[in-house]
């Protein structure tokens, strides 16, 4: 250990605990939920034990995704922010020793996050020993005899208290989970994450050695990137003989139209060009660095290989966009067109780093980072259900397919103010409809620390409907 923990350190480490409670009780999107993660980055940088610039701005950059929190109400994009938030802190945590990301390779990112899994299992002994004052205090070897002595009680205890009723009386205590030893459980749960956090900042590095795998020559880089290039030029093929109609006949025995065919497999294209670049940082990790031969191999099959890559995603969203056309938006739709952007993206990254020779140097691990909570950021700012909303209420009049009312109202609270103001533009029926169904949305006043912007204004939308009035209720 690079740094001990201290006492004042202890007591931020249960104030993280406390307030990720109240979080977690209250609802992670609320302005306590933003909180939490807000405390936990200020609690790594003022421990002082990031001590480089670029573990400082990743924890920083938590912030951005601890906002969000409070800012949606979907389910799964609050779960993104708050992994995102939590994974840039641990990251930051990672990199207090002086190393620079930007340096870091795949290998190093691994190996990394498999020594955050072992500080964890001491994160509460780095923390528990700012309570030890001296070795030979009194008190310490009273704690130990307690530590022994409390679990035979209690199974002992248990025991005795099973076979005598009179004797099980006096033992009695009426204590909710809920109420009492489960939030003793979720405070110590969360004083657990950012113990661990302080624990893996305060660790010296000690890079591994070798893992043992046998380096790849220039003879296996070619078989394999030769292998995939033939795959893939014979998928660039298939691609050159549809557009041009020569497989018609093809579509017509499996029963499929031009039309069918082009708005399908966009997902399996994406998984293709995502895997494609996981092969080739494989690759690029296990290469011979003195190997010239091998090093120019892989370049030249990389740029093939990446530039079919790169034209499987720009298929995939021009076949999702076909889909959008044809049936409307949904948000796994908005999200799959946002992360098929960021896929090509870093596919572009990735040929551009495999340009020229290979060095130890792999900047392509930080860009990976930086594109990734860059997509989070944008769908946080997109706001898919808005986004839907707005999309499908303005082709509801010249679509083919009708307008999915019941969809609409199966949004969270992030695309209500957008449906309230839709209503103007749907029919009678549709705009009936719509009215009535967001009328009768249950909602919920909070108190201040469960307070989310989304939540909130869907309420002031939902008011302005006067929906008691319509009801022919009196307010």
């Amino acid at each position: 250990m690079r740094t001990p923990a201290t006492r004042p350190l202890t007591v931020a480490v249960l104030a993280a605990g406390v307030l990720g409670d109240i979080a977690l009780r209250t609802g992670i999107a609320s302005v306590v939920g933003s909180a939490t993660i807000v405390l936990m980055a200020a609690i790594l940088l003022r421990s002082g034990r990031l001590r480089t610039r670029g573990a400082q701005l990743l924890a920083y950059g938590a912030v951005p995704f601890a906002l969000g929190l409070h800012l949606r109400t979907a389910s799964w994009l609050v779960a993104l922010d708050s992994l995102v938030a939590i994974g840039l802190l641990l990251l930051a945590a990672s990199y207090a020793d002086g190393v620079s990301i930007l340096r870091a390779s795949v290998p190093e990112l691994l190996a990394r996050s498999l020594a955050v899994l072992g500080h964890a299992g001491r994160a509460g002994k780095f923390v528990g020993e700012t309570l030890v004052v001296r070795r030979g205090a009194p008190w310490r070897s009273l704690l130990r005899g307690l530590l022994f002595a409390i679990p035979c009680v209690v199974v002992l205890g248990a025991i005795l208290a099973s076979g005598d009723a009179m004797f099980a009386s006096l033992f009695h205590i009426d204590v909710h989970f809920t109420t009492g030893f489960g939030h003793v459980v979720v405070a110590l749960s969360c004083a657990f994450v950012m113990a661990t956090m302080l624990q893996v900042a305060s660790a010296a590095w000690r890079p591994a050695g070798s893992v043992g795998f046998r380096p790849l020559r220039a003879i296996e880089v070619t078989v394999v990137l030769v292998a995939l290039d033939a795959l893939f030029g014979l998928w660039a093929i298939a691609q050159v003989v549809t557009m041009s109609g020569a497989g018609n006949h093809v579509l017509q025995t499996r029963g499929l139209t031009y039309a069918q065919y082009a708005r399908s497999g966009f997902f399996q294209l994406l998984w293709v060009a995502g895997l494609t670049m996981a092969v080739v940082l494989a690759l690029r990790a296990m290469i011979v660095r003195d190997d010239a031969l091998a090093q120019s191999r892989f370049v030249r099959g990389t740029r093939v290989l990446l530039s079919i890559a790169l034209a499987m995603v720009a298929v995939s969203v021009q076949r999702l966009g076909l889909y959008e056309d044809a049936y409307g938006l949904t948000v796994l739709r908005v999200v799959v067109h946002v992360v098929a952007i960021a896929i090509g993206v870093l596919v572009l990254l990735l040929a551009a780093s495999c340009i020229k020779k290979l060095s130890n140097n792999n900047w392509f691990p930080a860009a990976v980072i930086v594109v990734g909570c860059c997509t989070v950021l944008a769908l946080n700012i997109v706001n898919p259900d808005a986004l839907v909303v707005r999309n499908n209420v303005s082709r509801a009049g010249t679509a083919t397919v009708p307008l999915d009312g019941l969809y609409l109202i199966s949004l969270t609270d992030d695309g209500v103010p957008s449906a309230v103001r839709a209503l103007s533009d749907l029919s009678g029926a549709d705009a009936s409809a719509l009215r009535s169904s967001l009328c009768a949305r249950p909602h919920a006043t909070h108190s201040w620390w469960g307070y989310n912007r989304s939540a909130r204004a869907a309420d002031a939308a939902i008011a302005s409907l006067h929906c008691s009035q319509l009801n022919g209720e009196h307010p």
